[in-house]
């Protein structure tokens, strides 16, 4: 649970911009003391990451200062993390002592999370039900989460709480918890957050790496123009012509984002038994023409426009995030939502907890807990701490002794229930033109770098290489290897064109796994060991590539064909 403040400050950042808004309780309502917003130029954060600090900071200096309704003076800020640098996920867990409950959390989050290299900090909420009991897990990345908190340590900010975005819309959106289940779908400038939402809270959280940007790229592309003309014209057709160029460009972007969209509606109503009611459209691109009725006919539900209510003089669409963050810290029946939290616990290292190893995981603090707040030292409560520890401190030996030996007996038990290893090889499909995209496939860009002059072929690569891991966005991985590699590297001829991809590694994680999911018909319990990538396949498409991989798991059982 996070304190309340007398005036929060919500504070949203995206690639391409920063809002702020400062609340105050105005009786049982909130008033808006002041606004602000900065635009953001191109490489000062990327996909959700610090690219360049000072420019950031002279930026947040800007913000603060030039607020609407005069200049902020408070520091105590909520932060909504980007969405691409967490993940929400909702399962359902076995009948179990609470003593249990940490490892069996842990134990999911090796299955499902498609990360192996970085560090996770992560909060969960029980879900209890009649029949069932269910976790909602917020996974963040340690590193991203260190890297704000730094930034805003400079800037002499206190974080009362890192908030996740789809909370924060929810309570723009809606005076009290709801009781049926609704969808909302917010389309920035570079992605499309969609959470689900019933009588218990959030459900379910997925975001797909398109916005905005994303559909004046491509109009600029199919009309051979500027990207400001693209925009304008953008937002003065729309999607209103049907059989004009505009909607057909459009229509080839938002397609595959339906799609992604039905599976995950379906997939909630298939393990839940609960029918989505209702879908609300937020976000700077919910503003473009006839998109409501676009919705409402390719998902066959009552789709509808977020409203501001008595805001919308005071506020845009653009500023539902910010206020709605600014709302937990000022309203108490908000601030008990999960949140992901700001001091690092080391619990044991990761094998101590599951039996298992998993290169470059760390776990940190499982549940949402108050701000620390500054205490004084106090004498007399120091010296009564220090009596009763040397009281306890025997009682304790013998307690860890009993206690190490049921973790080692638990630990073998879990060790014996996964010794089955198996390796399996899988070719996917990844897709290097986001108008392509659909869920089946990676998402991936080619990058490419002229060399001028090289020692040899080798060098070239290496140089080249350098240069492009410089312009790798977070959340992407670099194939080792270009993929228009030289087979005759004796004859080459400078200056060479080297062409790299890059592609997503939630991605490739989640399609990976799926494959897995598809050979294992009986369920049997896995845990995921590692995925590599070996290599990449072109086709007579020149959008489309296959990589080929492999998968090792632990089981219990062996499951499929192994390879």
């Amino acid at each position: 649970m996070t304190s309340l403040s007398k005036k929060p400050i919500g504070v949203e950042i995206t690639d391409s911009a920063i809002k702020a808004i400062q609340l105050e309780k105005n009786g049982e309502q909130a008033k808006i003391l002041k606004l602000s917003e900065v635009i953001l130029a191109p490489g000062i954060v990327e996909q959700g990451r610090i690219k360049n600090e000072e420019r950031l900071i002279m930026a947040f200096e800007e913000l603060f200062s030039k607020a609407k309704l005069g200049p902020v003076i408070e520091r105590e800020i909520v932060f909504g993390l980007p969405e691409n640098q967490l993940y929400v996920h909702t399962f359902k867990i076995k009948s179990h002592k609470k003593k249990e409950r940490n490892n069996l959390v842990l134990k999911e989050i090796k299955a499902s999370i498609p990360l192996e290299k970085e560090n996770l900090l992560f909060s969960y909420k029980m879900i209890k039900k009649k029949d069932k009991t269910e976790v909602l897990l917020i996974v963040a990345i340690k590193e991203a989460v260190l890297e704000w908190q730094g930034l805003f340590k400079k800037l002499n900010l206190e974080i009362m709480a890192f908030d996740v975005k789809s909370l924060a819309i929810f309570r723009t959106l809606f005076s009290e918890e709801t009781k049926i289940p609704i969808c909302t779908i917010s389309i920035g400038a570079t992605t499309t957050d969609i959470a689900i939402f019933d009588k218990t809270g959030l459900r379910h959280s997925h975001t797909i790496n398109i916005g905005g940007k994303d559909f004046t790229k491509a109009i600029a592309k199919k009309l051979q123009i500027e990207f400001n003309q693209a925009e304008e014209k953008k937002q003065e057709v729309g999607l209103t012509d049907k059989s004009g160029q505009i909607f057909k460009v459009l229509d080839k972007i938002l397609k595959p984002m339906i799609e992604e969209i039905k599976e995950l509606l379906d997939y909630f109503e298939q393990t839940t038994k609960q029918k989505i009611k209702k879908v609300i459209l937020v976000g700077g691109s919910s503003k473009l023409k006839r998109i409501v009725d676009y919705f409402n006919d390719n998902l066959s539900l009552i789709v509808k426009k977020a409203t501001l209510g008595p805001f919308k003089k005071e506020m845009s669409l653009e500023h539902i995030e910010s206020f709605g963050l600014a709302l937990r810290n000022i309203d108490k029946k908000w601030a008990k939502d999960i949140s992901i939290p700001i001091e690092e616990y080391f619990l044991s290292d990761w094998e101590q907890l599951t039996g298992s190893s998993i290169s470059g995981f760390s776990a940190f603090s499982v549940s949402s807990r108050k701000q620390v707040k500054k205490v004084q030292s106090n004498k007399v409560m120091l010296i009564t701490i220090l009596i009763v520890s040397m009281v306890c401190l025997g009682s304790a030996y013998f307690y860890r002794n009993k206690q190490k030996n049921e973790k080692e007996q638990e630990l073998m038990a879990q060790i014996k229930q996964y010794a089955n290893t198996q390796l399996f090889d899988f070719k996917v499909p990844v897709i290097v033109d986001p108008s392509e995209y659909s869920t089946e496939k990676i998402r991936g860009r080619i990058i490419t770098n002229i060399i001028q002059e090289a020692k040899d072929y080798d060098a070239a690569v290496l140089a080249s290489k350098i240069v492009v891991t410089e312009e790798i966005e977070s959340g992407e991985e670099l194939l080792p290897e270009p993929i228009n590699k030289l087979v005759d590297q004796d004859t080459v001829i400078f200056p060479i064109a080297i062409k790299w991809l890059a592609y997503s590694e939630e991605d490739a994680s989640r399609l990976f796994l799926r494959e897995v999911d598809k050979i294992n018909e009986d369920n049997v319990d896995y845990i995921l060991d590692k995925i590599e990538k070996t290599e990449i396949e072109a086709t007579q498409n020149s959008n489309l590539y296959y990589m080929l991989g492999s998968v090792t798991i632990s089981s219990s059982e062996p499951i499929g064909t192994e390879s």
